[in-house]
């Protein structure tokens, strides 16, 4: 009778007598908070600290046996996974804390505490060579203040992990999209990083590339404009045999001769990609392309080895493919847009 009774007891109040939810819950989320404040590596995985918040709110709602069960495995899990992961230790912050706990100077430039990255800078080397990098930003772009500073200092860990790149190589471009006037520097170095990312190329190459561009078409450091070039960029590499860094070389050395014979970007990268197919590098491509053009527009160049009589010859072989580089509009005789006349065919016929 006495068991019978404890037990009726028990399960009409299984805050007192029993198992004590509340007291479970506190557990398990005290549990989780030293877990994350002990692997604060964590910290740099959005993904992951996600799903410690979807363990919280498992063990917010313990009040039975079977969310108690759901939650301590959900838990069991996470720690599994953060450990599959390799994050189950200190954060690249709190590692660098350690390793140079001393280096006042790079701390005041842009707050140590911004280091919380997946790209651990594991030497005095890289550190040095990021607080140049911002005292040189500072030098291009006096307009700066110290919290701008600050700021770019403690973004260019993240935006840099977010495309597999160092911080170095966005705070480059930084400095170089600030030395040559845009005002929107951070997004054109985010822009470079993103085209180093997915082309696999330097730094200094993606840079290059993307001011090139935007000074050839007149894009006026337009974002969303240099970010369809590099959409269009990367389609053709992704389904043709050509590499990002091969389109980004040529189009960066024939980008102004293209544009300012009227072909469009668009059409620049197309035919920039189609001679690539032959596997040549990115300045041979780019010469290619400009003699081609030089040809279609009849432009002598001395440079390149092109004058009159080869413009002749070169007109001669275009009518006997019967390809027309010159067509008569009202009346007069002129040259035809180049993507409209030679240049297309030339590419079909090689």
């Amino acid at each position: 009778k006495v068991i019978a009774d404890v037990k009726a007891y028990a399960e009409k109040n299984p805050i007192s007598i029993g198992i004590n939810y509340e007291n479970r819950r506190s557990k398990l989320d005290n549990d989780l908070t030293a877990y994350l404040n002990r692997n604060t590596k964590i910290s740099e995985s959005f993904v992951l600290l996600k799903e410690a918040d979807k363990v919280r709110n498992l063990i917010s709602t313990i009040n039975d046996k079977k969310s108690l069960r759901e939650a301590t495995d959900a838990f069991q899990l996470y720690k599994s996974s953060v450990a599959s992961v390799g994050f189950n230790t200190k954060s690249t912050t709190d590692k660098i804390k350690s390793m140079f706990g001393h280096v006042t100077k790079i701390s005041s430039a842009f707050g140590i505490a911004s280091l919380a990255t997946k790209q651990f800078v594991n030497s005095a080397k890289e550190l040095k060579e990021i607080n140049t990098l911002i005292t040189e930003i500072s030098k291009a772009n006096e307009k700066l203040s110290k919290s701008e500073l600050n700021k770019i200092g403690d973004n260019s860990f993240g935006v840099a992990s977010r495309y597999g790149r160092k911080a170095t190589d966005y705070l480059s471009g930084v400095q170089e999209a600030s030395r040559v006037g845009y005002g929107n520097a951070t997004d054109i170095a985010e822009l470079s990083v993103a085209a180093q990312g997915a082309g696999d190329m330097t730094a200094k190459l993606a840079n290059q590339y993307l001011i090139a561009t935007d000074k050839a078409y007149k894009f006026g450091g337009s974002v969303e404009k240099l970010t369809e070039v590099l959409d269009g960029s990367n389609y053709i590499t992704n389904n043709n045999a050509v590499n990002m860094t091969e389109l980004a070389e040529s189009m960066s050395i024939v980008g102004s001769t293209a544009a300012s014979f009227g072909v469009d970007v668009d059409e620049a990268t197309a035919a920039l990609g189609t001679i690539a197919t032959t596997q040549q590098s990115g300045s041979e491509v780019a010469r290619a392309f400009k003699a081609i053009l030089l040809n279609i527009r009849q432009v002598s160049d001395e440079e390149e080895g092109i004058d009159a009589e080869g413009l002749t010859k070169y007109e001669n072989a275009c009518n006997a493919l019967n390809v027309k580089i010159k067509e008569t509009k009202d009346g007069v005789l002129s040259l035809r847009d180049p993507m409209e006349g030679g240049c297309k065919k030339f590419c079909v016929y090689g």
